[in-house]
């Protein structure tokens, strides 16, 4: 990935987005919906056709890449999209939303007890090696 973001052509593009107004980059977020939505399409229908395994892995990948896509979009264009009062706020409420959400479920026992599993499977590990 680190090879690819040091092509000449996309450290371009990436320094246009990164200094594109508000609107325009906001307006960024429609490329990667509208590359992406004919891949999801087509794992929809081969899922209706019975193809389960292919159809699963065309959506899942389409969905991977575009998350994958939006977040790097994201990185690239947070100092100007808080100049948008609307979406600083939204942001707010989301991330406000997220510390919520994540301190329910760390506060879970399921979670803490797998989280314990995990700690003592990764210390049993590491004593093999």
């Amino acid at each position: 990935m680190q090879r690819i973001s040091r092509l000449p052509l996309l450290c371009r593009i990436e320094s246009l987005i990164r200094s594109a107004p508000p609107w325009l980059a906001l307006a960024c977020y429609a490329i990667p919906v509208l590359a992406l939505l004919p891949f999801k399409f087509a794992g929809l229908w081969l899922l209706a056709k019975g193809h389960y395994v292919f159809g699963g892995g065309v959506f899942l990948l389409a969905k991977i890449a575009g998350t994958a896509i939006a977040a790097h979009l994201f990185t690239l264009t947070r100092n100007s999209l808080m100049q948008l009062a609307w979406f600083a706020r939204l942001h707010a409420k989301f991330i406000q939303l997220r510390e919520y959400v994540f301190c329910r479920v760390r506060r879970n026992h399921a979670w803490r007890l797998i989280h314990v599993l995990r700690w003592r499977l990764s210390r049993r590990l590491r004593g093999v090696r």
